[in-house]
């Protein structure tokens, strides 16, 4: 065959022969293969794909399907063709998530193959238990050609335990099992059998099962087996692509012919040479997709859910197991008696989700088609009835409870009823006018108005039967009375008598019972003539009317669109209510009770109002009739009031639209009350419904606003204490400021080294008097304010300035350790270094020239006085740093013995030894004097110039070499920096260098 070399060895479909054969061709022929096919049988396998594991040559079964070789630990080159039994569960998983089941019954007889797809039906229904799929018992290890009687006390716990049965059997007995079901009463269509194979759907197979022979035996049952066939299933792998499938046969036939092949007398092929045939392609497939023939690990790694489409056998599509994940066909009888393929799987590339899609609509044991007439899984009433009783013990329960439940319904609306009556006969509307205590001033205890509805120019004005006031000296007052604690308005009805009826106990007792916050209560009549009258909650603020009319009381904004809310509240409660319409509603009807709340009044009582008498004052009744002529003949326009004005203000906010869309002529025009309140929420700026609330939206802004304000003066009080603290901390030292700030007392305190700084201008006594008093004081701003900002780099204190002379210390207030001498030392550099830079602002050529001085040692400091304090320094140390300064040169940096024994620690610092020096009160001292430091970048006086003439010569001192360093935070005595034994220096040193 060209390049390929082929060798073929049987065997025999066992283990011995199979190891047997690889060892010999592998080990004693000394032939290493690149590809091991077969063997075929699952016994001979298990062997051979070890040793291909062990040898990592990749090995292609193509027939044996036992599950022992889903191991692949063991069998890691195993690529396998035809899918394991195992992997038949999958298709009743498909299946029952087709039908809506969960739970089987599973059949299987005794043999290797039959219980090994038993255990992968049951395998896969345990892996779907979380999904609450579970085989409900599984009678294993049946004998096959089972009897009849073992048949029937199967099915017997069947009926007991499920309604799906899946039936693992050789297909020889299939018919037996099928017949015992119908024996036993289960193909009406409440159960349904499922039945598998092992068996591969060949042509030969399928024309036997898509035929009558297959369960026609011409033995008297056929009919039998007929209605019992119409409960069945048939599941097998879909593993033929007939297309392909006939063209192999054509290539087979063809090559067969040959000479090569005629020894082996070659037939029509096999169904399991498809198998074979697809192995070789999918080889040949993965090992270019790899690189490798031969690498059997490789090329099992790459066959994981690896897809292969159109193969002889079908689309291919390997698990992550590398074991072939078939499709599946499910098969239903026909109305002519064949099985026909009803529903089939398909899996597409790329391991996508598996389903089961109906082709034809399956067809029921009991006639019915469709998925959606599947047979439950368990039956509705249970397995043993346990769900459901019989007819009489449901129908006798069930009328009874029906005519308890009747009866009940009866007595309730009886009983309600009677509650009804009861409570209208009652009439707990009803009151003993000598429970009223009339008040008989016009001022009622926790009123805030006296109630004056109408000026004087009313007086005559008629006080109708709508209004709950009296006429009293010709102002208009409200009748109030105390009722068992309570302050109530008092309405008397002009009526000599009246008639008590249903009709009126009725609208008493809807009167009562209603309740809302923008409706005064109605708490009951008097009938009792001559004190006929009606009770009505009093509201202390008075009417709108009043409010209207008081000069006193002006109305915003807020004010009144709170009122028109309240007023439209009430009026749509009681357009919902028994009582349907007000009837009577005008300002002085509308009373505001103690919470700025409006309340509608006076409304109702038709019945009870009925045949009032006429008001005696009123002779001019006349005019109402007249009133009401104009009103039927109506004039064109209709008389309205004038909104010219008020039309400047609202043109905005369409209010004026709103009230003309109240008062259009006729009544079906006009506004709901239900859109005049939504309009009026839309064009109210407040947004709040009534005036309380308003008023505490109002109050929390002021105190949002009052929060905000107190915050932002905090802020400027906090502002102004760091100015107040700043200032002070510029006239003393910080720690003292705070002690002082917290009302401590100051008490006097002991430093045991510290280095003070005086310098002193030269000549300044003349060059003030050579200027003006303000150019002294611009002078010394000027200067000082440089000197200022160059301590500022420094850990120094400044203690004061008087005239010209400029007083620093450090190492205190806080103390610094043996530091204080450099820092002293450094900022005198500084001092210098900006002197020479000066200009005197009024004589630019005058050259500014300073003296200084340092001194270390000890000194006690403290607050002297308590108006302007100021922080003082004690001790003869002061008194030596000020003779310091003034036996000092021109600009030159003066230091006694004691700050350069400190400065002489530190390195870097260049000195010159002066010589002994008389001191006034001091006697001889020896001097030093400091001219610069290494690496210091600032100009300096030139020292040897300004000691040219010095007598005796300054001697110049080696660097000082310190081993201290800045901040170093070096622990040791304070006194050391200043007794140190002294270093005697000879006058015949050589002079300075520059």
């Amino acid at each position: 065959m060209g390049c390929y070399r082929i060798e073929w060895r049987d065997s025999n479909c066992n283990s011995k022969s199979a190891i047997g054969q690889a060892f010999d061709l592998i080990g004693r022929d000394n032939f290493k293969p690149d590809l091991i096919v077969g063997p075929s049988c699952s016994p001979g396998m298990d062997p051979v794909s070890q040793l291909g594991s062990h040898l990592n040559i990749p090995v292609f079964g193509w027939i044996s399907s036992d599950p022992s070789l889903e191991d692949k630990e063991k069998h890691n080159t195993l690529v396998r063709l035809l899918g394991p039994l195992s992997v038949l569960g999958e298709g009743f998983i498909q299946t029952f998530n087709l039908f809506g089941w969960k739970r089987a019954f599973l059949i299987s007889t005794i043999g290797p193959d039959h219980g090994e797809m038993g255990r992968g039906v049951k395998n896969a229904f345990q892996n779907k238990k979380k999904d609450g799929f579970v085989i409900a018992r599984w009678e294993q290890d049946v004998e096959e050609k089972a009897s009849s009687s073992v048949i029937s006390d199967i099915y017997d716990r069947v009926k007991r335990e499920a309604r799906i049965v899946i039936l693992a059997i050789p297909k020889d007995d299939l018919r037996s099992w099928m017949l015992g079901a119908y024996d036993k009463d289960m193909t009406s269509g409440d159960y349904v059998f499922i039945y598998v194979n092992q068996e591969l759907p060949s042509k030969r197979v399928l024309a036997d099962i898509q035929s009558t022979s297959f369960w026609e035996k011409d033995d008297g049952r056929d009919s039998a087996a007929r209605a019992a066939y119409e409960n069945l299933f048939i599941l097998y792998t879909k593993t033929l692509n007939f297309k392909e499938t006939e063209k192999f046969e054509r290539e087979f036939v063809s090559a067969a012919s040959g000479a090569r092949w005629s020894k082996f007398n070659p037939t029509t092929p096999d169904i399991y040479s498809f198998f074979l045939h697809d192995a070789i392609m999918v080889h040949a497939r993965l090992a270019t997709l790899v690189g490798t023939v031969s690498n059997g690990r490789e090329i099992f790694e790459r066959a994981k859910n690896f897809y292969y489409p159109s193969g002889a056998t079908g689309d291919i599509m390997f698990g992550s197991s590398a074991d072939r994940n078939p499709d599946f066909w499910l098969f239903d009888l026909d109305s002519n008696g064949n099985f026909t393929i009803i529903a089939q799987t398909i899996t597409t590339q790329g391991g996508g989700q598996r389903q089961m899609d109906i082709l034809i609509e399956p067809k029921w044991g009991d006639g019915k088609r469709g998925v959606n007439n599947a047979p439950p899984d368990v039956p509705s009433c249970g397995f043993e009835d346990e769900n459901c009783k019989s007819y009489l013990s449901i129908i006798i329960p069930s009328v009874v409870g029906g005519v308890i439940l009747l009866a009940a319904i009866i007595g309730f609306l009886v009983y309600r009823q009677f509650r009804y009556e009861r409570e209208i006969a009652s009439m707990v509307w009803k009151l003993n006018y000598s429970d009223l205590h009339v008040y008989t001033t016009g001022h009622i205890p926790g009123s805030q108005l006296n109630f004056r509805s109408l000026s004087t120019n009313l007086r005559k004005s008629r006080v109708g039967s709508s209004s709950i006031a009296e006429t009293i000296a010709g102002q208009i007052f409200i009748t109030i009375a105390n009722y068992k604690g309570n302050h109530v308005a008092i309405k008397n009805v002009r009526k000599s008598r009246i008639k008590i009826e249903r009709d009126l106990l009725l609208e008493m007792k809807n009167m009562n019972e209603l309740k809302h916050g923008n409706l005064a209560h109605f708490v009951g009549a008097c009938i009792d003539s001559p004190n006929i009258c009606s009770v009505w909650e009093y509201c202390t603020k008075g009417s709108l009317q009043d409010v209207i009319y008081n000069e006193n009381i002006s109305l915003d904004d807020m004010f009144k669109f709170s009122i028109v809310n309240d007023v439209l509240r009430g009026l749509i409660y009681l357009h919902d209510s028994p009582i349907k319409f007000h009837g009577r509603l005008k300002s002085s009807n509308v009373v505001i009770d103690g919470r700025w709340a409006c309340k509608l009044t006076d409304f109702g009582l038709r019945r009870f109002l009925y045949g009032e008498e006429e008001d005696p004052e009123i002779t001019e009744a006349a005019i109402n009739e007249k009133i009401i002529q104009k009103l039927k003949e109506g004039t064109d326009p209709p008389f309205r009031p004038n909104l010219n004005d008020f039309k400047i203000e609202s043109e905005k906010n369409g209010l004026v639209d709103l009230i003309e869309s109240c008062w259009t002529e006729r009544p079906t025009d006009r506004s709901s009350l239900s859109y005049i309140l939504k309009t009026l929420g839309k064009l109210n700026p407040n947004k709040k419904a009534n005036v309380m609330d308003n008023m505490i939206a109002m109050m929390e802004k002021y105190s949002n606003h009052l929060e905000d304000l107190v915050a932002e003066r905090t802020v400027q009080l906090d502002e102004e204490k760091k100015k107040t603290e700043s200032l002070l901390y510029r006239m003393l030292p910080q720690s003292v400021a705070d002690e002082l700030k917290v009302g401590k007392p100051i008490q006097a305190e002991s430093f045991d080294s510290v280095t003070i700084y005086f310098s002193d201008i030269v000549s300044f006594t003349t060059l003030a008097a050579e200027s003006t008093p303000l150019q002294v004081v611009d002078l010394l701003n000027d200067l000082y304010t440089l000197f200022d900002e160059a301590i500022s780099q420094h850990d120094v204190y400044k203690v004061e300035t008087i005239g010209d002379a400029y007083m620093l210390v450090s190492g205190l207030p806080k103390r610094n350790k043996d530091e204080h001498a450099v820092e002293i030392a450094d900022c005198a550099m500084d001092l210098l270094s900006g002197v020479l830079k000066f200009k005197v602002p009024h004589k630019p050529d005058f050259k500014l020239r300073i003296r200084i001085g340092l001194h270390s040692g000890p000194v006690v400091a403290g607050v002297v006085g308590l108006t302007m304090p100021r922080y003082c320094l004690f001790g003869d140390t002061v008194n030596t740093a000020s003779r310091m300064e003034s036996n000092g040169q021109a600009s030159r940096i003066h230091l006694s013995n004691s700050s350069y024994q400190c400065l002489s620690k530190f390195s870097g610092y260049r000195l010159a030894d002066r010589g002994e020096i008389e001191v006034k009160g001091k006697g001889l001292m020896r001097t030093y004097w400091l001219y610069g430091k290494e690496n210091y970048d600032k100009e300096l006086p030139d020292f040897s110039k300004l000691s040219a003439d010095d007598l005796p010569r300054p001697v110049a001192l080696p660097v000082t070499q310190g081993k201290m360093k800045k901040d170093s935070g070096f622990d040791e005595t304070i006194t050391n920096c200043f007794h140190q034994p002294k270093e005697k220096v000879s006058n015949g040193l050589p002079p300075v260098e520059k």
